[in-house]
């Protein structure tokens, strides 16, 4: 067993019976207090999986009570930021999210990036970088240009991606997707797909739709004048047209439009 996962012990099965009472954090629920249906194989079917993550997203129904401080605290930060040419929008969800299902934990591409301190779900600035990436190749904008703005791996960027926090406390929601061919897949096309295997549904976290996000860019110094405005305009192309997270090409993780703004 790993550093960062307990284990099925005593601990794991008091919460796991009593996580209503004992754990108001999703993410502790989701990557530290865990049990296995079968302690010996260590690991979930996939009905048991479903269960666990059904409970997940109940604890993510419940904000703390200090949820609109918590929140503020991103605002502040792009405030004080604000004198330095931060650029802050806003965009909505326009359908679920699925967000790092193959995070390591031990349920199977089913996880979710939860804030490892406060438990709610967010978008990594460093994944929102790369989508801003991936938005200016597919837009055939300038190579050179981009790779000075984003960096790459012989020199950093001009421009920073912050860490996307949602505007008020977000919903998980379980869904599912469904596997036809197991052997297949799992063989690596050794065994041959057939119409007599059964489906093999699998449950996953995703982030409720139309979920408001709060974005924004941080030019550095070695910016050029108009740098953060073009990767603001760049990931939010990329937001709407490409998609965040897994399973974009399933339609999941779009964005809608809802404001955009300069930070005061």
């Amino acid at each position: 067993m790993t550093d960062h996962l307990p284990g099925p012990g005593p601990a794991a099965r008091l919460v796991a019976r009593h996580c209503d009472s004992l754990v108001r954090h999703p993410g502790l629920f989701l990557e530290r207090y865990f049990t296995y249906a079968d302690e010996k194989e260590w690991k979930f079917n996939q009905k048991d999986q479903a269960a666990f993550l059904e409970k997940v997203a109940r604890l993510s129904e419940t904000p703390p009570a200090e949820s609109k401080e918590i929140l503020a605290g991103w605002d502040e930060l792009v405030e004080a930021l604000a004198p330095r040419g931060a650029i802050r929008w806003e965009k909505r969800t326009l359908v679920r999210l699925a967000s790092h299902l193959s995070r390591p934990t031990p349920i199977e591409n089913g996880a979710c990036l939860l804030h490892p301190v406060f438990g709610f779900p967010y978008l990594r600035g460093e994944s929102l970088k790369g989508l801003a990436r991936a938005a200016a190749f597919e837009q055939k904008l300038d190579e050179k240009k981009w790779e000075r703005i984003l960096g790459s791996t012989a020199a950093g960027g001009t421009v920073a991606v912050l860490d996307a926090w949602p505007k008020e406390w977000p919903v998980l929601e379980t869904d599912v997707t469904t596997s036809l061919h197991r052997e297949y897949y799992e063989s690596r096309g050794g065994s041959a797909p057939g119409d007599w295997e059964g489906a093999n549904p699998v449950t996953f976290l995703t982030i409720a739709a139309e979920t408001l996000f709060r974005f924004a860019v941080l030019p550095l110094p070695a910016a050029q004048k108009d740098d953060a405005k073009d990767v603001r305009e760049c990931l939010t192309w990329g937001l709407e047209n490409l998609g965040a997270g897994a399973r974009t090409a399933s339609a999941y993780g779009f964005f809608i439009s809802e404001t955009t703004r300069c930070a005061p």
